[in-house]
């Protein structure tokens, strides 16, 4: 972190608590996800993706906003309305974090040791029904 800007980004950063950095994590994963839903509409208006859904369109505009979030059952309404599948791809970041087993068996997430027998940074991992 070299300027003014960075440092005041790393304040900010560690200014938020785990909570409100996941709820601001989810919120942006969110409206990437939103994104590419407007890009696959096209010239479509939110309120014939509303019809389409069988919803109203205040709520369709909630969740371009990102006032709404995405749930389960919505994505697969707009799996079945697009005629498709979404396959989430992970990357992993430079410092990573990993499910570890406990002495007991159970798993925890921990960050990892810059020479972890784990992959460290490009691997691609997908889920996908």
């Amino acid at each position: 972190m070299n300027s003014k800007v960075d440092r005041a980004n790393g304040r900010l950063a560690h200014s938020f608590s785990d909570a409100d950095a996941d709820r601001v994590a989810s919120e942006m994963l969110h409206l990437r996800f939103m994104k590419t839903i407007k890009e696959m509409m096209g010239a479509q208006k939110n309120k014939e993706l509303a019809e389409a859904l069988g919803t109203s369109k205040a709520y369709v505009s909630k969740l371009f906003y990102g006032d709404k979030l995405v749930n389960m059952k919505l994505l697969s309404q707009l799996e079945r309305l697009f005629d498709g599948r979404f396959v989430l791809t992970f990357k992993r970041n430079a410092s990573v974090r990993s499910l570890r087993p406990t002495e007991d068996g159970t798993r925890f997430l921990g960050k990892l040791a810059p020479n972890a027998a784990q992959p460290t940074g490009t691997e691609p991992y997908e889920i996908a029904a």
